[in-house]
């Protein structure tokens, strides 16, 4: 083979490049491979290299090439494989992998790396293969999207099942086995199955009407299909369906998985990934540190770490920190998205049909991609390569390019600082992110993601310094790793105005105003407090007229004139403690008038008002003694508060009353008593020295003596004794 460059690899391998015949590899084995860089013609191969991160770089026609062993295993077009793979699953005889694809059929990848493609021409009835299942015997069961189902038997031979055997649908979407014997079919129309031994299939009935992609058996025995309408648990022959309104992020779902601890892991196309324990359904969104809103398919490695395919690559996730976050007990996880930038042909992988993803009994992880089969192995990962200190390649100045020094000298009117950075590293410089702090201007440290440049406007003057530092996208951030930041001291001159000696000017002159307008405010403020007293005296003279006013309309009563009940009530507990403490009696009279609804149903409101009034101008008018006091009940009843009067001197007043309302002979058109108004009269009469009581309590015995007056006939006075009421009638 002619070759015109060549190098080998700090691995040993050598790296011949040709005129014609492309890039290969001699390993140190002696193995030679083609290293593809093309997918039309190997090319021209000019100058071979390796930097110093183990990146080989190959110059061609078509420009230059960074080539670096992936921690990805791919098998696409150019390994003879097709590049849009729906379904990937394992032969559990010979640990053959089965790949079924779009366009191309299906293909048999085995363990010696031997690839043998199925389509049409070998008996496949449709060459878009969207579902795949391999029995125990190795019979391979291949759904396809228009071609219904294809089972292959051990012996090469192909037969078809369609909608003539009953198949629900023939466009194929996901297949499964469960522990009965029974093969599951979901298909565009609907679910159906197929015993051991039978050539026809029976249709599951009772579900939504629905594209079903995925049907998987957890332990419990319970079938679990996602479809477009959400995720349907089919158990002892009844259907659940969770949906967006149960709190699926999505009703779109492509994939279940349950892990070790019985818990549902749900993926959808829009809303990424949940969570089902029990009837406990979590959500997890990019708040949650999740990378990316869809999941295709989710895998599981011996290190209980979730891996999830999906539209913009592929996530790994430790299931113990989705858990947390699922119990409230972290608001975030720390996931890894792999994508081109990782050595992946592509980040798109496939989804929506079963099974989407498979995990190999050697514990490698297959999913289908649009550029072919995607194959990792966990515990082969090899560790990033540290990054190294950033360089700080260019500084601006209000745009105008100045030479980078330490420190840097700014002048006054530096209005605008752009600092240009970078980090001096070939392979996947998009991984990268930056972060930078100004001392003095910045609390926290500034998230720039991959910008490499940092601005800054309105510096003030002095001395600061710009520190920045440089990681990998995803590893945490360590502000103590001094070898992973550079920094810039930068000192920016001042204005004379914002020199010492001027600020210390301008302050003596501020200290000499702010006196002078001191003593001026204080001689203004003199003159202000002399009037404001005299306003304050006069004030206060006419809010104590006010308050008098205000004080004497809360006690009386606004329509007889007499005492209000609120005055009564604070002068019965005054009276009270003044006559227990001289050892006297106390008597309330309480009186009411006589059929005073009728009155005013008869006469008008208006003449009742009149008759109130002039009842409380008769008590007023010495009807009782000085000191004694008339207050309206409430009403047409009125109240006598008698301090010091006995019960002879109690009944003796009560008498007085009866006698002058009596008098006024006010005509009563509807009384059934009298042809004038009348009232009826009650007397109670406690000692507070002498005997328990309260003046609730005589209250309540004034109010029976009223009751007993009005019982007696009314129109007359009625006095409570000890479990009795004496009552006095009428005159004749």
């Amino acid at each position: 083979m002619p070759w015109h460059s060549a190098v080998r690899d700090r691995d040993g391998n050598l790296w011949l490049g040709t005129y014609g015949q492309g890039l290969w590899r001699l390993s140190p084995d002696q193995q030679l491979e083609e290293i593809p860089l093309t997918t039309t013609q190997p090319g021209h191969v000019f100058e071979l290299t390796e930097d110093r991160e183990g990146n080989v770089w190959a110059a061609t026609m078509q420009g230059a090439y960074r080539l670096r062993d992936s921690d990805f295993l791919q098998f696409g077009q150019p390994e003879g494989l097709a590049d849009p793979v729906f379904v990937v699953t394992q032969s559990p005889v010979d640990d053959a992998i089965w790949a079924g694809s779009e366009g191309s059929g299906l293909f048999r990848l085995g363990r010696d790396g031997d690839i043998r493609q199925l389509g049409t021409e070998q008996g496949l009835s449709n060459i878009n293969v969207s579902a795949l299942l391999v029995d125990p015997d190795n019979t391979v069961w291949a759904g396809t999207f228009g071609g219904g189902l294809n089972r292959i038997a051990s012996d090469g031979s192909i037969s078809h099942f369609s909608v003539e055997n009953k198949l629900p649908d023939n466009h194929v979407m996901g297949l499964t086995r469960s522990r009965d014997g029974r093969l599951w079919v979901a298909a565009n129309g609907g679910l159906g199955y197929l015993d051991p031994g039978a050539d026809v299939f029976e249709r599951q009935h009772g579900l939504p009407e629905t594209l079903l992609r995925q049907i998987m058996e957890d332990s419990r025995g319970a079938l679990w299909i996602a479809s477009n309408s959400g995720l349907i648990r089919l158990q002892n022959g009844e259907s659940t369906l969770w949906d967006s309104s149960d709190g699926l992020g999505s009703s779109l779902v492509s994939t279940t998985y349950e892990d070790a601890d019985g818990v549902l892991w749900i993926g959808s196309r829009e809303a990424g990934l949940a969570r089902l324990e029990g009837d406990r359904l979590f959500q997890y969104g990019l708040q949650h540190g999740l990378p990316q809103l869809s999941v295709l398919a989710i895998l599981e490695d011996d290190q209980d770490t979730l891996w999830m395919s999906g539209a913009d690559g592929l996530v790994s996730v430790p299931r113990a920190e989705l858990n947390a976050v699922a119990r409230s007990e972290a608001d975030q996880v720390r996931a890894q998205l792999y994508d081109e930038t990782d050595g992946l042909r592509s980040a798109q992988f496939l989804g929506g049909f079963q099974p989407a993803g498979w995990r190999a009994r050697d514990g490698t992880l297959w999913f289908g991609s649009n550029r072919g089969l995607v194959a990792v192995d966990p515990t082969g990962f090899e560790p990033a390569a540290p990054v190294p200190r950033p360089l700080i390649e260019q500084v601006r100045v209000n745009g105008e390019v100045i030479a980078p020094a330490q420190p840097l000298q700014l002048p006054a009117d530096a209005h605008t600082l752009e600092v240009d950075y970078t980090v001096p590293r070939l392979g996947n410089p998009e991984a990268i992110r930056f972060r930078y702090q100004l001392e003095g201007f910045d609390r926290d440290w500034q998230d720039v993601a991959g910008r490499r440049t940092a601005y800054f406007t309105g510096l003030t003057p002095g001395k600061t310094t710009l520190h920045i530092a440089a990681h990998l996208k995803d590893s945490a951030f360590d502000p103590t790793r001094l070898e992973q930041q550079v920094s810039l001291e930068i000192y920016r001159e001042p204005y004379w105005y914002q020199t010492w000696w001027f600020l210390l000017l301008a302050c003596a002159v501020v200290g000499l105003a702010l006196l002078a307008i001191y003593r001026f405010i204080r001689h203004r403020a003199g003159l202000r407090e002399r009037r404001l007293e005299l306003l304050v005296g006069r004030r206060t003279r006419e809010l104590q007229i006010a308050l008098s006013r205000v004080e004497e309309i809360s006690r009386i009563d606004s329509l007889t004139g007499v005492a209000n009940r609120r005055f009564l009530d604070e002068n019965l507990d005054k009276a009270w403690s003044q006559c227990a403490a001289k050892q006297v009696p106390v008597s309330v009279i309480m009186l009411d008038l006589d059929f005073f609804k009728q009155y005013n149903d008869s006469t008008g409101h208006q003449a009742g008002d009149d008759c109130l009034r002039r009842v409380a101008e008769s008590l007023q008018a010495g009807v009782l003694r000085e000191g004694d006091l008339i207050a309206r009940y409430g009403g047409e009843e009125f109240i006598a508060l008698l301090p010091g009067a006995d019960s002879a001197a109690a009944l003796a007043g009560a008498q007085r009353i009866h006698s002058r309302i009596g008098a006024l002979r006010i005509p009563h058109p509807d009384s059934p008593v009298s042809d004038f108004v009348s009232v009826s009269v009650g007397v109670a009469t406690a000692w507070p020295g002498s005997a328990p009581g309260t003046p609730d309590l005589l209250m309540q015995r004034a109010d029976r003596a009223l009751y007993a007056a009005k019982s007696g006939g009314r129109d007359r006075v009625s006095v409570w004794e000890q479990g009795r009421s004496s009552g006095y009638g009428a005159p004749d």
